[in-house]
């Protein structure tokens, strides 16, 4: 799972675990402006959800908060 097959999902579905480490790992490497602008909030819910449970291996944690504050600061 990558940013663009996320992005394509209807807006009702599922994310296997792995799908979501696949979909961590390439988030991880983004940054606000290689997130198309009328996508950045469906983004934004996903990272505070997979943030708040605990579901984010700690190497890409800190990447992802990042990306999290830019995105609510944009």
């Amino acid at each position: 799972m990558n940013l663009d097959k996320f992005l394509s999902l209807p807006q009702e579905h599922t994310l296997s675990f792995e799908d979501c480490q696949l979909l961590n790992k390439d988030l991880a490497s983004k940054s606000v402006d290689s997130i198309p602008v009328d996508s950045r909030a469906l983004v934004n819910e996903y990272l505070v959800s997979v943030l708040n449970m605990g579901s984010v291996e700690w190497d890409m944690k800190e990447a992802l908060e990042s990306l999290l504050v830019n995105l609510q600061n944009v």
